[in-house]
């Protein structure tokens, strides 16, 4: 997948990523920071999707991943 090709992509699913991105991180500017770390996370690894369907999952797998990593409340 090229970057345009991602970036098409990001911008067909990007309210579905968003809410999912808020529903993780509850607070509004964690969210924020959750989406965009996704999208960083994600072109890093470019190759991680391997066809244009699994697009939304990959990213929603991706974006727990950095959340269970870096964003998830310490008890």
């Amino acid at each position: 997948m090229t970057k345009a090709e991602f970036f098409n992509k990001l911008n067909d699913n990007a309210n579905t990523i968003q809410a999912v991105a808020a529903g993780l991180a509850k607070d509004p500017d964690q969210a924020h920071k959750l989406y965009l770390e996704t999208i960083y996370q994600a072109l890093k690894d470019l190759s991680g999707v391997r066809n244009h369907q699994g697009f939304k999952a990959w990213l929603v797998i991706t974006m727990r991943n950095v959340f269970w990593s870096d964003f998830r409340p310490v008890a």
